[in-house]
C-alpha cells in the first residue's frame, strides 16, 4: 500500500514528523524535536489532544499515550491538530513514512500531505488563521516535491476555501500546478472526507453505536409491536370489509329491500356491524344533505281572472286563496337531479291511514339539469296538501312505488323516508294548508 508523508505547516517553518512512539498510558503524551530530551510548550496541549475524554486520537487509534518529534519546534497555535491526527492514524494503518531531521522528503515518500486546521471532537475541520504565510513559507518546498515527483495533497477546512481560492488567484505557480492536478486541494467539513478522497475508506470508519441489550430488546420489542399493531389492523380491516362489502353489492345492484334489511339487521349485532351500519348511515345521511342543498323550492302564485291578478302577486309564504300555485323546483349544482313528487291530502290522516282506496295517485316525476328548474302545477285545493318530494342523481323507478304505498297509506311516510336516507337520496316535504299558508316541515 502507498506511503503517505505527513507535513505541518506554520508561520515560520514547514514542519516534518520524524517519529511517532506508544508510550505507557500512565504517562502523558509529548511532543519534542528531532528525539531530544526536552518536551515543547505545545506538549499538554497535544497529552489533551490525544487523551480521552478531552481528546480524539485515543478514540482513533485505541492508544492513550504517544510520544510524537518533529523536525522543527511548533510553539503556540493549534492548527497542527489537523495534520498530527491523520498522522496517527496513518501510523496505526502503517501507511506513515517519516520525515529526516534534515530532510522532509525521503527516497521513500510518493506523496506528501500537507494539513493545518484544527479539530473537535465530532471530528469537524475548522478553520485557520494566517493561511497566506502558511503558503508561502511552503512555496521552496512545493516546487521540491513537483521536482522530485512526489503529489501534494493540501488539506484545509472548508472554512478556508475562499482565502484560499484568493491566494491561488494571485500565484500563477499554484494555478498551474493545480490545473496539471500536482497540487491537489480538498476541502474538508470533517476528518472523514479525506480517507474517502484517497480511497482509504476502511481505514477510518463512522463510529457504530452499539446497543445495550436492554436498547436491543427493547428495539426489540417495538418491532414486535409494530408487527402485532400491523397484523391486528389487518385482522380488523378484514372483519370490516367482510361486513361493508355486502352492503356496497347491494346498493350498487339497487337490492334495496335487501341492503335495507341487511342495515336493519346490524343495528343490532356485534359492535362491528353497529359501527358499519352507524358509518354506512352518516355517510348516506351527508349525501342526502349534499343534494338538498342543491335544490331550491320556488312557490309561485297564479290566477287567470284580471280581477284576482292582483291578489296573486308573490309577497310572503301566506298567499290569497283564490290563488292557484305553480312550484318552481331548481337545481342550483353541477348534475342532472331526478324528481318524483307526491301530493296527498292532510285532511284525516288518522281515518284514511287505515283505508285503502283505488283513485290515482297524484305524482309526477322529472329531471332537471344543472341550473334548470322543474315547474309543477299544484292548482287550486280547498283542503290542506303535503308535498313529498324526493331527489335523486340517479333515476330509481322503485321510488314511485314507494310513493304510491304512501299516498295509500299515510303510515308508510316515517318508514319511507328512512329508505330515502338510507340509500343516499334527497328529499322536501311541505304543508299547504287551505288558506295557503305554505310550511316547510323538512
Amino acid at each position: 500500500m502507498k506511503k503517505y508523508t505527513v507535513i505541518i505547516p506554520t508561520t515560520n517553518n514547514v514542519v516534518g514528523i520524524n517519529d511517532i512512539v506508544k508510550e505507557d498510558p500512565l504517562v502523558s503524551s509529548v511532543i519534542c524535536e528531532n528525539n531530544n530530551l526536552e518536551a515543547l510548550p505545545i506538549s499538554p496541549f497535544y497529552n489533551s489532544f490525544v487523551k480521552s475524554p478531552t481528546g480524539i486520537i485515543e478514540k482513533l487509534v485505541g492508544h492513550s499515550s504517544f510520544r510524537t518529534d518533529i523536525t522543527k519546534p511548533i510553539h503556540n497555535g493549534k492548527s497542527w491538530q489537523l495534520a498530527i491526527a491523520i498522522a496517527h492514524i496513518f501510523l496505526k494503518n502503517n501507511i506513515l513514512n517519516f520525515s529526516n531531521e534534515n530532510q522532509l522528503l525521503t527516497k521513500k515518500t510518493e506523496e506528501i500531505i500537507w494539513a493545518s486546521g484544527t479539530i473537535n471532537s465530532n471530528l469537524e475541520i475548522k478553520k485557520i488563521n494566517y493561511l497566506d504565510q502558511k503558503i508561502y513559507n511552503s512555496m521552496s518546498f512545493f516546487k521540491n516535491c513537483i521536482k522530485n515527483e512526489v503529489q501534494i495533497n493540501i488539506i484545509l477546512s472548508i472554512q478556508n476555501r475562499d482565502d484560499f481560492n484568493s491566494l491561488v488567484s494571485n500565484n500563477e505557480f499554484l494555478k498551474n500546478a493545480i490545473r496539471n492536478k500536482l497540487i491537489k486541494v480538498l476541502f474538508l467539513k470533517n476528518l472523514y472526507g479525506l480517507f474517502d478522497h484517497l480511497n482509504l475508506k476502511n481505514i477510518l470508519k463512522k463510529p457504530i453505536k452499539r446497543l445495550s441489550f436492554f436498547q436491543k430488546s427493547k428495539k426489540t420489542l417495538s418491532i414486535l409491536s409494530i408487527i402485532f399493531v400491523s397484523i391486528l389492523f389487518a385482522l380488523i380491516f378484514n372483519s370490516i370489509w367482510q361486513k361493508t362489502s355486502p352492503l356496497l353489492n347491494l346498493n350498487d345492484n339497487k337490492n334495496y329491500s335487501l341492503l335495507l334489511t341487511t342495515l336493519k339487521t346490524y343495528r343490532y349485532g356485534n359492535l362491528t356491524e353497529r359501527v358499519i351500519a352507524y358509518f354506512y348511515d352518516y355517510i348516506q345521511t351527508k349525501q342526502s344533505n349534499e343534494i338538498n342543498k342543491k335544490i331550491r323550492l320556488n312557490f309561485i302564485p297564479y290566477n287567470n281572472l284580471e280581477s284576482n291578478k292582483l291578489k296573486c302577486v308573490q309577497s310572503n309564504q301566506s298567499i290569497d286563496y283564490v290563488c292557484d300555485l305553480n312550484l318552481e323546483v331548481s337545481n342550483i349544482g353541477k348534475e342532472t337531479v331526478f324528481l318524483w313528487a307526491l301530493k296527498f291530502s292532510n285532511l284525516n290522516l288518522k281515518e284514511k291511514a287505515s283505508q285503502k282506496t283505488n283513485k290515482k295517485s297524484d305524482i309526477v316525476n322529472g329531471m332537471i339539469k344543472s341550473n334548470e328548474a322543474y315547474l309543477i302545477d299544484i292548482k287550486n285545493s280547498q283542503e290542506p296538501i303535503t308535498l313529498f318530494i324526493v331527489y335523486s342523481k340517479e333515476f330509481d323507478i322503485k321510488i314511485i312505488d314507494w310513493l304510491k304505498r304512501v299516498d295509500r297509506e299515510k303510515s308508510l311516510l316515517e318508514t319511507t323516508i328512512k329508505r330515502i336516507k338510507a340509500l343516499g337520496y334527497g328529499y322536501t316535504i311541505t304543508s299547504i294548508k287551505n288558506v295557503k299558508l305554505i310550511e316547510n316541515k323538512i
